[in-house]
């Protein structure tokens, strides 16, 4: 190890042992502490201690890591449907049929992610090696087309209106707000020390779907007109790259999550918009 700190003094009994106190460098979410005994007859006592403290560290960082991979899990799988969701909103409204409300919807929740493998070189792209995502769009898109379906001859028109605007901001916040953080667990497994990478794919992520979207609808992408959409993601994104110093991994993805639905929730409600200049 490169790193060497010494002098670290343990007691056996009454006869002072002097160790050397290694730190390595990890390129987890953790460093830990290893300690190797300086002279080889170190007391069977102190070897078990050290031997202890080594096997409690790696079963800790060991924990730390299968929960954040089981919150990238959620989030793919909460991005997927909340971003299946707000496509088939986007393609009802438009006044698409069944088939296009499901390659809308199907766009919407694999198109960042998509677009991110392709910028990393992770080929051929997640969509395509796992079909879960295209099955749970399709999914997402049948219900949808089913619930509308069966509303839109209860309601009216202008009810209908609001409902489609609500289930939007809310399947968009939370697509938005799971897919940048997603993204960003993927810029740091290459590179941790990039910001730039991190946050740009966080971004990308994020936003992607929602663009490809809007382009297939025919409208301006959301992301450019409304409610602070991508700075958000931007905030989240950064968050998400800096938090991990200080908390663990699992725990800052949740934070960055927040981070980015409180965003989203108070641009929407006080209206918030960028500057324009008309």
């Amino acid at each position: 190890m490169d790193k060497c700190r010494k002098h670290a003094n343990f007691f056996d009994g009454s006869v002072k042992k002097c160790a050397n106190i290694c730190i390595g460098d990890f390129t987890g979410d953790s460093q830990r502490a290893i300690a190797a005994p300086k002279e080889a007859g170190a007391s069977p006592e102190l070897s078990a201690i050290l031997e202890r403290q080594r096997n409690c560290d790696g079963a800790q960082a060991g924990r730390e890591q299968e929960m954040t991979q089981d919150f990238i899990v959620i989030m793919d799988l909460l991005g997927t449907v909340a971003f299946a969701i707000s496509g088939s909103m986007t393609a009802a409204r438009e006044g698409l049929d069944l088939f296009g409300i499901m390659i809308l919807a199907l766009t919407t929740a694999t198109g960042g992610g998509f677009i991110r493998d392709l910028t990393i070189g992770n080929l051929p792209p997640v969509v395509f090696r796992d079909p879960v995502y295209i099955i749970l769009s399709f999914a997402t898109a049948g219900i949808v087309f089913a619930v509308l379906k069966f509303q839109s001859r209860r309601l009216h028109l202008e009810r209908l209106k609001n409902i489609y605007e609500r289930a939007l901001l809310i399947s968009d916040t939370l697509g938005l707000a799971a897919f940048t953080v997603d993204g960003v667990s993927a810029g740091r497994s290459l590179d941790e020390t990039n910001l730039f990478l991190a946050v740009f794919l966080g971004v990308v992520t994020g936003i992607g779907g929602g663009i490809l979207r809007d382009l297939f609808a025919g409208k301006k992408p959301y992301v450019f007109v409304r409610h602070v959409y991508a700075l958000a993601s931007i905030a989240g994104a950064v968050a998400a790259y800096l938090l991990p110093r200080w908390i663990g991994s699992g725990m800052a993805m949740m934070v960055s999550f927040g981070i980015i639905v409180l965003i989203r929730y108070l641009a929407a409600h006080f209206r918030w918009d960028l500057p324009r200049i008309s």
